[in-house]
């Protein structure tokens, strides 16, 4: 195993992600029809099985009935761009391993708009079908996540589409920055529960790792010296992040990207997310798919939380990481969890494609359990 640990920079990355941007942001959402605060589960009975304080988990597989925590950016990026450009009934479009996609779809729906998502080979059929009972038009692109990425950024410019995109390029920062603005409303409403200086560890998927550093960002800002040991969490096969931390730069992984994690199959780290990122993060970790499904097993049995919580295999990812390291001495010490440790987990969605969480929760676990941290 590998260990990936990002020094402290003292840098201006960020700053879009603060806590005045999440009041902003959920000061719009709440007014949505649909809006409701989601829930802030105790995990007890895993915390003591792993010998640590406490276990949180923020669980956003009902948030507006979307099924992932994507709706937040999607929603608040859309209706900030409507209000910028006062022009009525734009086409957006967008790349998508399938709940940004959908949540894209249900927030153009929302506001009077078309909506075009491209999805690469991997995307599963209903997937499909859930981005377009929203109305929108589905594009298959022959290959990876960012191939797909490619192709929606080449028709935008055909068709004078608005590309409404987590992720960021040279020229386009604004959209993915209100994207970003738009997740930190879970932070939001984890603060109201409790004061955020009690987390010791802070564990966060990546994929091109607009959530992890909207995540990082708002940390920062609020609590300063005070931020929690943050961890990214990303597959062994699609980990861009960790690649990128490795070499110090932004850096693309190439290949098929194959992980059943699907949300997090991405090669490239989104620029504005990897600044932020590359000063903010304590550590980057790699996670095999066989603690995924362990996690989201730990999550349907109850065993974790007393009661049965229906996750994604992508939303139990942090879960995943965290139950890999607690039961490996040497990434305990490493990063530093221990009895005293409150980890907040973030379970960005439920079950998105029901014959896949089933798959999961009947067929038996790979027998390799691997994790680099």
């Amino acid at each position: 195993m590998e260990l990936v640990s990002i020094p402290m920079r003292d840098s201006p990355a960020g700053g879009f992600c603060t806590p005045e941007a999440a009041d902003a942001a959920r000061s719009t959402l709440s007014r949505w029809a649909s809006y409701s605060v989601t829930p802030l589960l105790p995990l007890d009975p895993l915390a003591r099985e792993l010998q640590l304080g406490e276990i949180w988990l923020k669980y956003e597989g009902s948030r507006f009935g979307t099924g992932s925590f994507k709706a937040l950016g999607a929603a608040y990026a859309l209706e900030a761009f409507l209000k910028r450009h006062k022009e009525p009934h734009p086409t957006v479009a967008c790349a998508s391993d399938g709940n940004y996609g959908r949540a894209v779809a249900w927030a153009a729906q929302q506001l009077g708009c078309e909506c075009v998502v491209y999805l690469p080979r991997h995307v599963t059929e209903f997937r499909e079908k859930a981005i377009r009972q929203y109305g929108a038009r589905t594009v298959r692109v022959d290959g990876n996540y960012d191939d797909a990425e490619t192709a929606v950024k080449r028709a935008v410019l055909q068709h004078g589409w608005i590309l409404l995109s987590d992720s960021s390029d040279e020229n386009y920062t604004v959209i993915p920055q209100d994207v970003m603005a738009g997740y930190t409303v879970m932070l939001s409403e984890v603060a109201d529960r409790m004061p955020l200086e009690k987390f010791t560890h802070v564990f966060l998927q990546c994929g091109v790792g607009a959530f992890a550093a909207a995540v990082c960002d708002y940390l920062h800002s609020a609590l300063g010296p005070k931020t929690p040991t943050l961890v990214s969490v990303e597959p062994v096969h699609a980990a861009c992040v960790f690649a990128s931390a490795k070499h110090d730069q932004l850096t693309q992984v190439h290949g098929a990207l194959t992980t059943i994690m699907a949300g997090l199959a991405c090669g490239r780290p989104s620029p504005v997310a990897w600044d932020v990122l590359r000063a903010r993060l304590n550590f980057c970790m790699t996670l095999d798919d066989s603690w995924a499904i362990r996690a989201v097993r730990s999550l349907a049995s109850g065993r974790a939380s007393g009661a049965r919580v229906v996750a994604g295999e992508t939303g139990a990812a942090g879960l995943g990481a965290l139950l890999c390291a607690a039961n490996d001495e040497r990434w305990r010490l490493q990063l530093g969890l221990s009895s005293s440790s409150r980890v907040l987990l973030f379970c960005t969605e439920g079950a998105t494609d029901p014959e896949v969480y089933d798959r999961i929760i009947r067929e038996p676990v790979p027998t390799e359990l691997r994790c680099e941290v």
